[in-house]
């Protein structure tokens, strides 16, 4: 079975010949001990298997470690654009509204939709339109205010901007978000 694959295996053997010591290699054995041999080759032959063994099962577990990152990465990010999408705004959103529940303040959440996103894929195709979508999110991302977004499909975007202490405040926020798209995105030889 898989379980017992995993065991060394070690041949303590009077077979000194070249045929039974291959056979005893063919049939998975980890080291070969050819009597007369001491109990100090025995312990230093269990202890470099198991030591293998160890070091085995630190890559695997590094794999594992690695691949789980990696799963948890793609389960909140957009897999083409690499931005947060809902799943990620939804715990960031969780957390500010856990952080301010006991308080009177303001969150703010903004949907934003660039309508002209789909015009300007179809006129300057979709690796162009990926980057600068991607802009879009690193603008948004980068705004002082804002506590995390999400891109939500082909030109929609979410955006949860950081408690505030007053209404007032949270416009002036959301309306900081919004004026900073009168600013033109330089996309190689285009302005948009």
């Amino acid at each position: 079975s898989i379980i017992t694959e995993t065991i060394p295996f070690i041949f303590l053997t009077a077979k000194s010949d070249r045929a039974s010591q291959r056979q005893g290699m063919t049939l998975g054995a980890d080291d070969y001990l050819i009597k007369p041999f001491t109990p100090k080759e025995v312990i230093g032959s269990v202890r470099a298997r198991l030591k293998k063994q160890v070091a085995q099962a630190q890559v695997y577990q590094a794999r594992i470690h690695h691949l789980a990152s990696e799963l948890e990465f793609q389960r909140v990010h957009d897999p083409l654009i690499h931005l947060p999408n809902r799943f990620s705004l939804d715990q960031i959103f969780q957390s500010l509204v856990g952080a301010a529940q006991d308080q009177h303040i303001y969150l703010a959440f903004l949907h934003l939709t660039f309508e002209q996103l789909t015009a300007i894929r179809a006129a300057l195709g979709m690796d162009l339109s990926y980057d600068l979508v991607k802009q879009i999110g690193h603008r948004l991302d980068c705004m002082e205010g804002v506590g995390g977004i999400a891109y939500l499909n082909d030109h929609q975007f979410a955006v949860v901007m950081h408690p505030s202490h007053t209404l007032e405040q949270a416009q002036d926020r959301s309306e900081t978000v919004a004026r900073a798209f009168n600013i033109p995105i330089v996309l190689q030889a285009h302005t948009l």
